[in-house]
């Protein structure tokens, strides 16, 4: 399903006054349509049109043994056609001609929908807009803002299913049969700075440790067999320390921000009803350490469309996942112990990863895949902007002393990369797309996560995953960009971007390079 591709001509083009790589909703366009003849001949046309318009159009191809079915959804945004010339069309001695115009991008969708040639009716679901409420009656979708271009494509040689959707913005001039198209890049306007309240939220998990090695003189021996038959026999006799693990993480977050993503792990050892009995003079400093060894985490993406003709929607959803890469050898890391009555969250704690609030999955696992937390002396220049993070500081949310695995494991996330530790930008094999929903089209997040956690040789896990909204980058990152780049760069740049490739090619060197350099 291609999208409209740039086409002109000597005989019919569409030039623009000062084309820039990006454009905005509420933008006018100002430029000629032109065409060159030799002097004296006249084009075969009653009139020159000039056509601006929006749309979203979207495929699903299942191929089978029987054969192939297509379905496919059109939603157009808008329409607008200016009349610049009317009757025949006689260049002048030059063999130049050119009419000029002036015609603004709508900030929202346009009514009389099912007017429009190619587009569908779109009918009330959860996951989409829609044109339709009760009683067949159209709804106002003046109220709908306008979409960003987008391309995705995704097929499945194993199912035989093929998603194809993109979203485009064009001009088409049209001269009878000759014809000219200019593709528009445009994408709706972000926040003007890197955003500071990512809507923190905590997890609560329950845990409970039995081993002998909590006490001291133990703590570095292994068990003897009659210490392992106490812990089975005599379970009372046996060292317990309790504990509450309170994980903070967000549900929204921003792409190319300059800060590394939050994420935060505390502690709140429970004390009371003799439930730990390591600490019986209350001193919190006595307390065996708990130590993350362990750390993964990925965003969860999900891209559905929706084709009159197919009967589940959920036929053409697809899932793909964006992993952030933890490579080498650990350093463990101590979780910091809240004391309980002086601790206070801010956030409401919400139900763990299994559904049951206050129950940890536990797993054993022997080989952690995390490098040190602490960034190495030479990587400064990866990195190396510590006045622009100092400029957006993160608003601090639920405890303020809980440990940061986002700014020790240094987890950033671009448009087309992720990078932790400090390490050159992992690419991802498809481009990561802002959160949005528009009548056949959605893009949504979840933000999956797993700590391993050991406390005297017992290891165990917490784990959960939340919906997330994700932002695209604010436009002084943007503007950042632009000045890197220029705005040759930036076209070439965004050209890619939209197109929506499995490789990138030139497209991933930029983002890299200025996912480097703005963090």
């Amino acid at each position: 399903m291609p999208r409209t591709a740039p086409k002109f001509s000597a005989r019919l083009a569409v030039e623009l006054d000062d084309p820039q790589p990006t454009y905005f909703p509420g933008d006018t366009l100002t430029g000629y349509v032109t065409c060159e003849e030799p002097p004296e001949r006249q084009l075969p046309c009653s009139a020159v049109r000039l056509k601006l318009l929006g749309r979203a159009k979207c495929k699903y191809t299942q191929t089978t043994q029987g054969g192939k079915s297509i379905q496919r959804g059109r939603a157009v945004f808008f329409e607008h056609t200016q009349v610049l010339h009317k009757g025949t069309v006689t260049c002048n001695d030059g063999g130049h001609h050119a009419w000029p115009f002036s015609i603004t991008i709508p900030e929202t969708s346009q009514a009389g929908f099912a007017k429009r040639q190619d587009c569908d009716e779109f009918r009330h679901n959860f996951r989409f807009l829609h044109t339709y409420g009760a009683g067949h009656k159209e709804i106002e979708v003046t109220q709908h803002p306008l979409p960003s271009i987008m391309y995705y494509n995704s097929a499945s040689a194993m199912s035989g299913k093929t998603v194809e959707a993109y979203i485009e913005y064009v001009l088409h001039a049209g001269c009878g049969a000759v014809t000219a198209t200019y593709p528009l890049y445009v994408r709706q306007r972000s926040v003007p700075v890197p955003i500071q309240d990512f809507k923190m939220q905590t997890r609560t998990f329950c845990k409970v440790i039995k081993t002998p090695m909590l006490l001291p003189e133990y703590a570095t021996t292994p068990l003897t067999f009659r210490q392992k038959s106490t812990m089975i026999f005599r379970p009372s006799k046996t060292p317990r320390y309790a504990y509450v693990v309170k994980v903070e993480y967000p549900t929204v977050i921003q792409l190319e921000h300059p800060t590394p993503l939050p994420l935060k792990v505390y502690l709140i050892p429970d004390l009371d009803g003799g439930k730990t009995t390591v600490c019986a003079d209350g001193n919190l400093s006595t307390l065996p350490p708990v130590e993350v060894v362990n750390m993964e985490l990925s965003l969860k993406g999900e891209v559905g469309i929706r084709c009159p003709g197919v009967m589940w929607d959920s036929d053409t959803e697809k899932a793909h996942t964006f992993d952030f890469d933890f490579m080498g050898a650990p350093e463990p890391i101590d979780v910091p112990i809240m004391e309980p009555a002086l601790q206070q969250i801010q956030s409401r704690p919400v139900s763990s990863s299994n559904g049951s609030r206050g129950t940890a999955s536990t797993t054993s696992r022997s080989t952690p895949a995390v490098n040190t937390w602490a960034a190495p002396e030479e990587t400064d220049v990866i990195f190396g902007g510590k006045s622009w993070r100092s400029l957006h500081p993160v608003a601090t949310t639920g405890c303020p002393h809980a440990l940061d695995m986002g700014q020790h494991a240094a987890i950033f996330l671009g448009c087309s990369a992720s990078s932790t530790l400090f390490h050159p930008p992992v690419y991802f094999k498809r481009q990561v797309y802002p959160t949005f929903s528009t009548y056949n089209i959605f893009v949504k997040y979840r933000l999956k996560w797993k700590l391993n956690l050991v406390c005297a040789g017992e290891e165990h896990e917490v784990s959960g995953d939340a919906p997330v909204t994700v932002l695209p980058p604010s436009e002084e990152q943007e503007e950042q960009k632009k000045r890197m780049l220029g705005r040759e760069g930036m076209k070439r740049n965004y050209d890619d971007l939209g197109a929506g490739l499995e490789q990138a090619g030139q497209a991933v060197q930029f983002i890299g390079a200025v996912l480097q350099l703005v963090a």
